[in-house]
């Protein structure tokens, strides 16, 4: 697929289960990002940085939705940076080490 607009490459960032940043430009000046890949939904109990024990109650509930990964649009910064580093701040999918390299690097994009 080839996308025209964000709308279009969010649909298709939604498609993949590789957990992987993509972006988007375009000649209008719109651009994108988006964290895509599946998420299961965890038990409370599990932590997954840890096996689970197999046992049953540390199931997975299904995956959340694509949507609801981690992305932005024309933000109002004006600029899109990534290094590996957690998606958004609120996000509670995966497994991510804090950076405490976000608010200098953020800083430098900006000015």
């Amino acid at each position: 697929m080839k996308a025209q607009t964000p709308e279009e490459f969010k649909k298709a960032a939604a498609l993949s289960s590789l957990s992987v940043n993509v972006y988007f430009a375009d000649t209008a000046g719109n651009i994108g990002y988006f964290h895509q890949g599946k998420y299961p939904k965890r038990s409370s109990k599990a932590n997954p940085l840890f096996p689970s024990p197999g046992t049953g109650e540390y199931e997975w509930q299904g995956f959340h939705p694509a949507a609801q990964n981690p992305h932005a649009i024309n933000p109002t910064t004006g600029t899109i940076a990534n290094w590996n580093n957690k998606p958004a701040k609120d996000c509670q999918m995966g497994t991510w080490v804090e950076s405490s390299a976000e608010q200098p690097v953020g800083a430098w994009i900006t000015g």
